[in-house]
């Protein structure tokens, strides 16, 4: 692999003073003392593996380094927290070709108007439905897809014996969040009950890491409700610890930003990176018992392997030869 410096230029979190000049910095330290390892959110975790991925490749790369001192044959990459890395790069009147990843919208909307005109090489989506979305404004040969990579070490295998609880249901519900509880997992922990399945929950963005990793740890199997996903980082955490999911997959558009990126009802899914040694999927409530009662029963005969295939498929290491091999592909167009 020819490995090329890549220059990332990365937003964390923005602290801000609440109450009094530089406040932010003793607020910072307290927060650290009270809850402990500062919560990891997906945009960070993709820019961490991905760092992570290229160490282990040993392929050289920078973080926000000042514009004067790119070169020629750096490969730029904008990741996460909107364009405002990419809004001083335009200032510093800076040509050289770019490309932009996950975290940097969260709808091509929200960027279009400050793409238009930049020397973009390339937009780089979790998964292809929602790259074609950005392909319809940024043109099918910019739009690339790159899955981000699971740390496997962090998220080990852990055995079967040990665990006491059937169920783990992992709740990501964003829109019309009372209606749609009830809607759907209410009725799930009802069935449950009546069939004498044990179950535990956990809510998205309640929670911290070690919570999940205890669960994981107790629960034997995934029940994952939301309405759709890019690639969803707690899912394939759960998968690389063994446990086999049973996934709400309505297919059905809720977000309501998607109207006005001209794309009434992609095909969206909840398991964009799914196949049958995973586990199983329902469509519509209706249909849960049913597939439940299918998902146990395989379950039980070992018919599911989610830690392999997210080893076949999602390593930090793989991820990262993805994106060298990509980069160093558009990159490489320019100087035939």
């Amino acid at each position: 692999m020819e490995n090329k410096r890549i220059c990332f230029y990365f937003n964390p979190y923005p602290e801000k003073d609440r109450w009094i000049k530089y406040d932010r910095y003793v607020r910072m330290i307290i927060r650290r003392i009270v809850r402990g390892k500062p919560y990891t959110s997906g945009i960070d975790k993709v820019f961490v593996n991905l760092k992570k991925g290229l160490d282990l490749l040993q392929v050289p790369y920078v973080v926000n380094v000042p514009f004067h001192r790119l070169t020629p044959n750096d490969q730029i990459l904008f990741m996460g927290r909107g364009p405002t890395w990419l809004e001083k790069y335009i200032k510093s009147e800076k040509k050289h070709p770019f490309a932009a990843a996950i975290g940097f919208s969260s709808h091509p909307i929200e960027i279009k108007d400050i793409m238009e005109g930049q020397p973009l090489i390339a937009y780089f989506s979790h998964c292809s439905w929602v790259n074609d979305i950005y392909a319809g404004y940024f043109g099918k040969d910019r739009c690339l897809t790159w899955p981000a990579g699971v740390d496997t070490e962090a998220y080990p295998i852990l055995p079967l014996e040990h665990k006491t609880t059937d169920f783990l249901i992992y709740r990501k519900i964003r829109w019309n969040v009372e209606a749609e509880t009830n809607r759907i997992v209410e009725p799930i922990r009802k069935v449950l009950q009546k069939k004498g399945f044990t179950w535990k929950e956990i809510l998205y963005l309640s929670y911290k890491p070690e919570q999940l990793k205890e669960l994981q740890r107790t629960c034997k199997a995934l029940i994952f409700v939301t309405e759709h996903e890019t690639q969803g980082f707690a899912l394939q955490e759960c998968m690389s610890t063994g446990m086999p999911v049973l996934a709400w997959n309505e297919g059905i558009v809720r977000d309501p930003y998607y109207g006005q990126c001209g794309t009434l009802n992609p095909p969206v899914t909840a398991v964009p990176f799914f196949d049958e040694t995973c586990g199983r999927t329902f469509t519509t409530i209706e249909s849960f018992e049913n597939t439940l009662d299918l998902f146990w029963e395989e379950f039980q005969q070992n018919k599911y392997n989610p830690a392999q295939f997210i080893r076949n498929n999602f390593t930090l290491q793989k991820s990262a030869e993805i994106m060298c091999e990509k980069l160093n592909t558009v990159y490489n167009k320019l100087r035939l």
